[in-house]
């Protein structure tokens, strides 16, 4: 069985969990927060991981020995397909959703929900488009390499799987 993502799916998860969260009781203190969660919020999290992307990207460009001539192409690549200085999405506060009603918060959280599917799919497209020029000017020789160094990494979770190994 084949599954795919669509955006009718993901509205209807997104609004079967606010009615969860909307049936909850709302007079309950909060949670505060962990400290991953303050990790997140103030961004420190974000900052972290783009440090993480341009050292692989200075670790890839030297494995790749790029002549003189692919420079160009690796700076409309990594300025392609780099991340953005801080997330581009806005976030919805508690006191915000209190003043709306069930539907125009369902309606709200929809919205918010396909202009990030929307800003991600553009995103991916660029990334795409960008590597795939990029990839034409290498030799077959650093495409090869290229290869190897843009493998999906294995999830950092120890499952089943990772035990049998």
């Amino acid at each position: 069985m084949k599954l795919t993502h669509t955006p009718r799916w993901i509205a209807v998860a997104a609004v079967c969990g606010l009615l969860a969260f909307t049936a909850l009781n709302t007079s309950a203190q909060p949670m505060p927060p962990t400290d991953m969660m303050h990790h997140h919020m103030d961004g420190k999290w974000h900052e972290q991981m783009l440090a993480h992307w341009e050292k692989h990207m200075q670790s890839l460009k030297t494995k790749l020995h790029l002549s003189s001539a692919q420079d160009g192409a690796w700076q409309n690549f990594t300025a392609a397909v780099k991340p953005p200085a801080k997330p581009e999405f806005d976030t919805l506060k508690r006191e915000d959703l209190e003043k709306l009603t069930t539907p125009e918060r369902i309606e709200k959280l929809t919205a918010m929900h396909e202009a990030r599917h929307q800003a991600m799919q553009a995103h991916m497209k660029q990334m795409s488009d960008a590597t795939l020029a990029f990839y034409k000017q290498l030799t077959p020789e650093q495409q090869k390499t290229f290869d190897a160094e843009n493998l999906p990494r294995a999830p950092h979770h120890r499952g089943d799987e990772a035990k049998a190994h």
